[in-house]
């Protein structure tokens, strides 16, 4: 199975009544909005976490090619490709 090839980028601000946060990779990927909670399925999440999960899916294709290098060998490239694959997927910027 193959994803989108990376790098794939978060557009905010982006808000729709759906989606506050948008995934992109030149095309929509993924959307992630807070959570209201509607029914006994649904969770509260708060705007914070929303976009920390953002954040985490647009950092995957980063963190996935680190994590298989850091798999083979590791080499200080190697490192700093896993920490600023790291810092995107906590939000700062590397």
């Amino acid at each position: 199975m193959k994803h989108t090839p990376g790098p794939w980028m978060l557009n905010e601000p982006f808000a729709t009544p759906k989606a506050k946060w948008l995934i992109w990779a030149g095309h929509p990927i993924a959307s992630v909005s807070a959570a209201r909670k509607r029914n006994a399925h649904c969770t509260d999440m708060s705007s914070e976490e929303g976009k920390a999960n953002a954040h985490l899916i647009a950092a995957a294709p980063e963190m996935y090619e680190a994590l298989k290098a850091l798999a083979h060998c590791t080499t200080h490239k190697t490192l700093e490709a896993a920490y600023a694959a790291l810092a995107k997927a906590e939000g700062r910027h590397a």
